[in-house]
């Protein structure tokens, strides 16, 4: 792999000295930092996305290309304000090329480029065509299946997306929680659900919020040459609230920093 490190162009060097010198011991250790694992465990209000920040800055400063950092952020509206954060230091320019965004939005531009490996249909560009259902519309589809399967009234919709979003949460699969997970006779109704509902999903070339994260790390898992391209393409990751990600966001950050788990997480 070659190296990502290059003579810094536009970044305010100065800036990014007082940045660093406004954090703590602890923080400024960590933001200085650039290879390796590291974990920043603080409370709210301490100064974690700020550290965050100015570790991105201080990466670019050393001549880390920018278009090799991954930071995932849990709302578009973060992604937006500590990209503003980090581009009055090293230009917008240069901020710009920082891979900043939620977990979902990074998801849907690998599985807009590699979907039709797991049989979802391309446009004729090449672009995987695949619909996002949101909240909505997948609680439509789930009352679809209802009257299908006549449930009536016994369980209501909402039990059946709860169920739903739990076992993409742990990269449960329909089979796995209907031959592993399905003790009870609501949870086997559950599963039966979760199986029609991924079926009719397919069948409409959609996914769901849960089915961007499964079906990214089911392509790095499955297509070598797909985990291959990202990881090289993001030598550095890092994660802001990672006390809030859940198993399968935390198993994509694993499978994007493999081979040189070069991450970096705030929580």
């Amino acid at each position: 792999m070659q190296s990502t490190l290059e003579m810094p162009k536009g970044v305010n060097v100065f800036q990014v000295a007082q940045m660093l010198a406004e954090l703590n011991d602890q923080q400024r250790e960590a933001a200085m930092t650039i290879d390796g694992r590291v974990l920043v465990i603080a409370g709210a209000g301490s100064g974690k996305t700020k550290t965050l920040t100015t570790r991105i800055a201080n990466m670019m400063a050393n001549g880390v290309k920018p278009g090799s950092i991954f930071c995932a952020t849990f709302t578009n509206k973060a992604a937006r304000e500590m990209k503003e954060r980090l581009a009055k230091v090293v230009g917008e320019d240069m901020a710009n090329q920082v891979w900043m965004g939620t977990f979902h939005s990074l998801c849907v531009r690998i599985l807009r480029k590699h979907g039709h490996l797991l049989g979802y249909e391309k446009d004729q560009n090449g672009r995987c065509k695949f619909a996002i259902y949101d909240s909505y519309d997948a609680l439509k589809l789930i009352e679809r299946i209802y009257k299908i399967m006549n449930l009536g009234e016994k369980y209501k919709p909402g039990l059946a997306m709860h169920y739903i979003d739990q076992a993409k949460n742990k990269l449960y699969t329909p089979e796995y929680c209907l031959y592993n997970q399905a003790e009870t006779e609501t949870e086997q109704v559950m599963a039966q659900v979760y199986d029609r509902y991924q079926r009719m999903l397919k069948e409409a070339n959609a996914m769901d919020f849960g089915d961007l994260i499964m079906n990214t790390i089911t392509l790095l898992d499955e297509f070598p040459e797909v985990a291959e391209y990202w990881q090289n393409k993001f030598e550095y990751i890092l994660c802001d609230e990672y006390q809030d990600t859940n198993p399968a966001q935390f198993q994509l950050l694993v499978k994007l920093a493999e081979p040189q788990f070069n991450i970096f997480v705030v929580g």
